[in-house]
């Protein structure tokens, strides 16, 4: 899930990976000697839309270090099924033999169904069809599943999105906070009152309010007039911190834990 949020919520990083994949399934022909098979093989390809399959497979895979489709085989031809895979609520679990723990020997999946809308669907109202989860198990032989992942470390299936995560987060967080601190760092006065140097004055609060008031959002207005006996000044010394050079070394690292041909 954080793997998904991560991509959804950080532009660089989606950009990355579409550039990524589309550069990975463009540019190759279907060659052979062959002219019925090449043809045959060329119109299988265009009714699977295989190129939107590559694109899935490619982009999961980048993000999530696995996808699985069903094959289905209808009146003698095959079609491509989505297995739902989250990691949370719909959840694929991978069983190996015995003896060697190397060959698969079936495939499980968990997903979240919804037993109300499809029952009788016709017969109700739009506002009447609600939906009701119940988890449902589905097994699967390995001929039944094309599975493909990224690559597999310590038998377990990697992408390269959790390479990135922290730095993502990061990035973020400094893209969020940017408007705030420069409004903040250029536009934050504060008042003072009672110059003890000078002798206590009295100052009542109605006119410190007023004062206030005057300051909130002073770059709006023309001309701020103050009671005597307060001082205007600004907090900070009106530097702005190197938010840039930080996102800069952020995005830099992005691309390295992306493996792109940028980060060479």
């Amino acid at each position: 899930k954080n793997l998904r949020l991560c991509v959804e919520d950080t532009e660089i990083v989606n950009g990355i990976i579409e550039d990524l994949v589309v550069k990975s399934i463009s540019g190759w022909v279907i060659e052979g000697d062959n002219e019925k098979a090449k043809k045959f093989i060329e119109d299988e390809f265009k009714r699977l839309d295989m190129m939107s399959i590559m694109h899935e497979i490619a982009r999961n895979n980048i993000i999530d270090g696995s996808m699985y489709y069903n094959k289905v085989v209808q009146k003698g031809k095959l079609y491509l099924r989505e297995l739902a895979f989250d990691g949370e609520n719909y959840r694929i679990k991978e069983f190996y033999d015995a003896l060697t723990c190397a060959e698969v020997i079936g495939y499980k999946q968990i997903v979240q169904k919804n037993k109300n809308t499809n029952r009788d669907w016709q017969k109700r109202e739009f506002r009447d069809c609600t939906e009701e989860q119940e988890e449902v198990e589905y097994d699967f032989l390995p001929e039944e599943v094309l599975a493909t992942h990224f690559f597999t470390r310590h038998g377990k299936h990697k992408g390269l999105v959790e390479n990135v995560l922290d730095e993502a987060y990061m990035l973020n967080l400094l893209l969020r906070m940017m408007p705030q601190v420069v409004y903040k760092q250029t536009n934050t006065m504060i008042l003072k009152k009672d110059d003890k140097q000078e002798g206590l004055i009295h100052i009542a609060k109605t006119a410190i309010k007023k004062a206030v008031n005057a300051l909130t959002n002073y770059h709006k207005k023309g001309v701020i007039t103050i009671p005597y006996g307060i001082e205007l000044d600004v907090v900070g010394d009106n530097v702005l911190p190197k938010i840039e050079e930080y996102i800069k070394s952020l995005k830099s690292l992005l691309f390295e834990g992306l493996m792109t041909p940028e980060s060479l």
